[in-house]
C-alpha cells in the first residue's frame, strides 16, 4: 500500500498538499480493451475471485451464496456483457474496433434488477456525435472488502491485512 501521499497528524491521516491528491485518476492512454484483455478480466479476475474465495478470505467479503462479493459486467449472473454480446452481432470477446459501439449499445440495456447497465457497472463513454462514434473511457470491477469502512478498528487490527 502506497502511503506516501498521507501524513499522520494527531492520530488522523491528512493529505499532503504538495503531492497529487488521492482519488485523482491517472489514465493510461495506451490501454486497450482488446480481446485478450477482455478474456483475462473475465477469467483471471472476475471468475477467479468469485469461485476461489478461500484464497482471498482475509481481503474479500463473501456474498449470500458464499462466493466472492464482486460486481463484474463480464460474469454477473443476471444479464452480463458476455451473454449480451453473444446474443448480438458482436460476439464475445468483442473486437477491439467495436468496443465503443458495443458498450454504447450495452449501456442502454437494463439489468434484471432494473438498472441501466452503464449505471450498474459504472463505465463511461466519450461520445462524439459529429463522427457518430463512442470511445470507452473507463469501466469498473467492484470488489467488496472484508474491512468494514464504518467500523472503528484499531490501526494494529487493520494493518495486519495490509502488511501480509
Amino acid at each position: 500500500v502506497d502511503r506516501s501521499k498521507l501524513n499522520a497528524m494527531g492520530g488522523q491521516m491528512m493529505i499532503d498538499s504538495t503531492k497529487t491528491p488521492i482519488g485523482e485518476a491517472d489514465y493510461d492512454s495506451d490501454f486497450e480493451l482488446n480481446e485478450a484483455c477482455q478474456t483475462y478480466i473475465m477469467t483471471d479476475v472476475c471468475e477467479e475471485i468469485r469461485s476461489n474465495i478461500n484464497e482471498y478470505d482475509d481481503y474479500i467479503a463473501k456474498d449470500d451464496q458464499g462466493f466472492g462479493s464482486i460486481t463484474c459486467m463480464f460474469t454477473d449472473s443476471d444479464k452480463n456483457l458476455v451473454t449480451w454480446a453473444n446474443e448480438t452481432e458482436y460476439g464475445f470477446p468483442i473486437a477491439t474496433e467495436d468496443i465503443g459501439k458495443a458498450f454504447a449499445n450495452f449501456s442502454r440495456e437494463y439489468s434484471d434488477d432494473g438498472y441501466l447497465m452503464k449505471d450498474k457497472y459504472k463505465f463511461g463513454l466519450k461520445t462524439d456525435k459529429v463522427k457518430d462514434s463512442n470511445e470507452l473511457q473507463f469501466f469498473t470491477v467492484a470488489i467488496e472488502s472484508t474491512i468494514n469502512v464504518r467500523a472503528s478498528f484499531s490501526e494494529a487490527y487493520t494493518r495486519k491485512f495490509y502488511d501480509k
